[in-house]
């Protein structure tokens, strides 16, 4: 029987919302990947390496991307604490996994005006997100030397998630139409 190809990627994890944005990335990165999908990769797992007691979590079940099932591993290096396991479901890991989604849509999509709207975002900043086109994960921020956490991260995701037509209905309520 011939050995089958497995991904494994590694994180030290200190709260919850570290290790969703690690299962976000890793799915971007199993769904982007040509090198993986030539490889016909089978099974992928997320080893998170659980340092504060903040992180404790119940491990989601599986998450299917395409032909690849994405497992998670978690070593509990924390000791026990009152606040007990929060659940890590894969629907919230599809829920993050969808709010990134529309995050690179609108970066990939927004005019310049709609751009230079977010706060903090300047006409240098705008310049350097359209020029950095097409976006589909954190590697192709980062390749943009674009940031993929912070304020600024916060405020064009926060923008991105409002969608086009709350912008549209707030331009009109500030004009006096309705």
């Amino acid at each position: 029987r011939a050995p089958r190809p497995v991904l494994v990627e590694v994180h030290v994890v200190s709260d919850r919302d570290t290790l969703l944005q690690s299962y976000v990335g890793l799915v971007q990165e199993l769904r982007s990947s040509e090198a993986l999908q030539q490889l016909a990769l089978r099974e992928a797992f997320l080893m998170a390496f659980l340092v504060e007691p903040i992180a404790r979590f119940v491990e989601p079940a599986p998450l299917r991307i395409g032909n690849t099932l994405l497992h998670s591993v978690a070593v509990d290096l924390t000791k026990p604490s009152d606040a007990g396991r929060q659940p890590l479901s894969v629907d919230t890991i599809a829920s993050r996994v969808a709010e990134e989604d529309q995050l690179f849509t609108f970066l990939n999509t927004a005019s310049e005006d709609e751009l230079d709207a977010v706060p903090g975002i300047g006409p240098t900043k705008v310049q350097q997100i359209v020029a950095g086109r097409p976006y589909g994960s954190a590697n192709d921020l980062k390749r943009a030397k674009l940031p993929t956490s912070g304020v600024l991260y916060q405020a064009l995701r926060s923008r991105a998630l409002r969608g086009m037509q709350t912008l549209i209905k707030g331009n009109d309520t500030q004009n006096g139409a309705r």
